[in-house]
């Protein structure tokens, strides 16, 4: 009796773990302070943005006139919105190096919304955070940039789900970028994870019921 409910302990762990991996695929609200998500939309990509900062503790910014949307894959840096002044907040964390090969710095064609993003930086810092300047620390951003005539293959970009992290407790923060990937569908690994373990659960659980019928 010991060694089943042993047992059951563990692939209770394990099936609770792989919900949860599930839950925050479903939800990536849940693990991501500000979201982008870059699809194929006929012959041009369309980049989405939205979510909030929290800047309150990550110090003064740098301010950069005149900044514009772009995307560069090799250095992790995208920026979606209307051009103008930017402030730049940066903080140590961590995540991807890039997620795409190409070193071009592409310029976006059309934007909408606030100018905002997100661009991963080497000395130890990791993590830049774009905003608006004037941003107030938690105000929701949202935004859009296009670029015509291009396909995520051509710029050099890698579908799949990027994350970055920074801050701890109150003050933590961090940029999820999905490329490739359709809002709200978590990828096919995800589902495998979470079906064995339910599986291995069920299994179980019937076996235990026969064993204690022969008995």
């Amino acid at each position: 009796m010991i060694f089943l409910k042993r047992r059951f302990r563990i692939l209770s762990g394990f099936v609770y773990a792989a919900v949860t991996v599930l839950g925050l695929q479903l939800c990536p609200s849940a693990y991501g302070a500000v979201t982008f998500n870059v699809s194929q939309l006929g012959p041009d990509v369309f980049i989405s943005g939205s979510g909030s900062y929290n800047t309150a503790a990550m110090g003064n910014p740098d301010v950069i006139p005149n900044f514009v949307p772009t995307l560069q894959g090799v250095a992790a840096s995208i920026v979606i919105g209307l051009a103008g002044t930017a402030n730049l907040y940066t903080s140590s964390g961590s995540g991807p190096i890039s997620f795409g090969t190409s070193a071009v710095n592409f310029g976006a064609n059309l934007s909408t919304g606030d100018l905002f993003g997100f661009s991963r930086i080497g000395g130890g810092f990791c993590c830049r955070a774009i905003v608006p300047t004037g941003y107030v620390s938690g105000s929701q951003l949202s935004g859009t940039a296009t670029y015509t005539n291009r396909t995520i293959s051509s710029m050099g970009l890698t579908p799949g789900t990027y994350i970055w992290i920074w801050g701890s407790g109150a003050s933590a923060d961090s940029f999820t970028l999905n490329i490739g990937v359709p809002e709200g569908v978590p990828e096919p690994s995800t589902f495998g994870l979470a079906g064995v373990a339910l599986l291995a659960l069920i299994g179980w659980s019937r076996r235990s019921l026969l064993e204690n019928r022969g008995r």
